[in-house]
């Protein structure tokens, strides 16, 4: 005859109810129910990007400058870009960064003022003997770029104005680098990334040979707040908050220390 399980006592009850906690919250930081409000972001260095399992990177400690002064409890997640836009689209989340002003991203979101200043620039072998001077210099060129993107959006605008010319989407930022720089691609193509990430990846995975030959479009990053999570007078707070940090020379000083630009 079996003997009965005996019944778990009230201290193990209390901790199986913190581990499906802990599963439900998805591995987010902080104590549940403490927090006020939660973003999420990409691996997108030198922007954000995670260290030791924990978001880190300007924009990060931008938001995370932003909470403190607003005495509020913040938690960021580093996540692929899609499922978090997904869920911040959602109201899952409460806001996303970094991104980019434009009637879809506004249709979904309140859009901060801009935090950063960045461009979308080309980038070819040092020995190309090429420069980007306007949409009729890449006439006839193929660009490669990763994508679909908003940084491949912008490189088919580009040829579009130029009247000819074809995209060769790749898989990642990285990829696209290293064969432009090992000559696996044609002599006539030329590659088109967000000028920081470019040389971020250049300095840490020792990629040589290339060099940035101009500009195609100046690009401002800011966070966006979920319209189905946040309310106007939430996005007001941010704002003001934001306009506060920035007087005090707070977001210039943190953007300065990563090498970038700030906005204003």
């Amino acid at each position: 005859m079996f003997a009965s399980a005996s019944r778990p006592s009230a201290r193990a009850r209390l901790g199986w109810l913190a581990f499906g906690v802990a599963l439900f919250t998805g591995g987010w930081s902080g104590q549940a129910g403490a927090v006020d409000y939660r973003f999420v972001t990409e691996q997108f260095a030198p922007f954000s990007y995670e260290t030791q399992g924990k978001a880190a990177g300007p924009m990060t400690e931008v938001v995370e400058a932003l909470c403190a002064a607003m005495r509020k409890s913040c938690e960021v997640q580093v996540l692929p870009w899609r499922r978090a836009l997904d869920m911040a689209e959602a109201g899952e989340v409460n806001g996303i960064f970094s991104v980019l002003r434009s009637p879809e991203r506004e249709a979904k979101f309140f859009i901060t003022q801009p935090i950063v200043r960045s461009a979308y620039s080309f980038v070819a072998p040092v020995n190309a003997g090429w420069s980007y001077s306007g949409p009729a210099s890449v006439k006839d060129r193929s660009i490669a770029v990763y994508g679909p993107s908003g940084t491949s959006a912008v490189a088919e605008r580009i040829l579009k104005e130029a009247g000819g010319g074809d995209i060769q989407m790749e898989v990642a930022n990285d990829a696209m680098m290293k064969k432009l720089a090992v000559g696996r691609f044609s002599d006539k193509t030329v590659g088109f990334i967000n000028r920081d990430v470019g040389q971020d990846l250049i300095a840490k995975q020792d990629i040589k040979g290339l060099a940035f030959v101009g500009d195609g479009a100046q690009i401002l990053y800011g966070i966006g707040l979920s319209r189905k999570s946040m309310t106007q007078a939430d996005a007001d707070a941010f704002d003001a908050a934001l306009t506060a940090l920035k007087a005090a020379g707070t977001v210039k000083a943190i953007l300065t220390r990563h090498a970038l630009q700030a906005a204003d």
